[in-house]
């Protein structure tokens, strides 16, 4: 297993000069597509849910932003396949593996602030990205060796955050900042004890998902 160096961890972005509708169709997506990945459910993080919430409250005069429900909060660590591309064996190889990878790391102990204006998302980063980008590089590591390469953008461009709400129109940020700027809601510290294998779709613009497994992070 791997970690990433010093330089592959990447700084907090800032907030996005506009935002744009999240929800249009990926290449490869469409209603009924199903795809695997490896999630951090943050309702297994219920101070990182209440402190997502609160943000949502913030947010809630405006109208161009999907909350999203608390039992689709997630913080996106690393995809495998459309669900119909992998076969039953191959999921259980790459559940093994992963699960070898993640029992050889410590259970990151993350703390969340306030939010940043993606694109297509308001996000809450985590302070120090470098627990999550080891976890995602455990993953990619534990997949690599059993299915192949690893999916998505490379870990010097993964962002590691958990989503507040999905952009659904073009908007102006700025209104956004000045709300979030005069909240007065404290940082929360949670620590991550399992990484989700979940089958995902999108086909009620939200990003919802069926349980496989759940992968304990750290030994056991």
């Amino acid at each position: 297993m791997t970690t990433p160096s010093s330089h592959e961890v990447p700084a907090v972005e800032p907030d996005a000069e506009t935002l744009r509708d999240h929800w249009w169709w990926r290449p490869g997506w469409q209603v009924g597509t199903r795809f695997l990945a490896f999630h951090i459910t943050v309702a297994d993080l219920p101070a990182l849910a209440d402190h997502v919430a609160a943000y949502q409250r913030v947010l809630s005069p405006f109208a161009f932003l999907d909350p999203i429900p608390r039992q689709w909060l997630h913080i996106t660590v690393q995809g495998l396949d459309h669900a119909d591309a992998v076969t039953a064996t191959q999921r259980d190889d790459v559940t093994a593996a992963v699960a070898a990878q993640l029992a050889a790391l410590p259970a990151p102990r993350l703390r969340f602030a306030g939010p940043v204006a993606h694109g297509e998302a308001i996000v809450i980063p985590p302070t120090d990205p470098a627990p999550l980008c080891g976890v995602r590089q455990a993953i990619r590591d534990g997949i690599a060796a059993s299915y192949g390469p690893p999916e998505g953008a490379p870990m010097s461009a993964y962002r590691p955050h958990t989503s507040v709400a999905y952009v659904n129109a073009p908007a102006d940020p700025h209104p956004v900042r000045e709300a979030l700027d005069a909240a007065t809601i404290p940082p929360v510290d949670v620590t991550a004890t399992h990484v989700s294998l979940i089958e995902m779709h999108r086909d009620h613009r939200m990003y919802e998902w069926q349980l496989i497994t759940r992968l304990p992070l750290g030994p056991g």
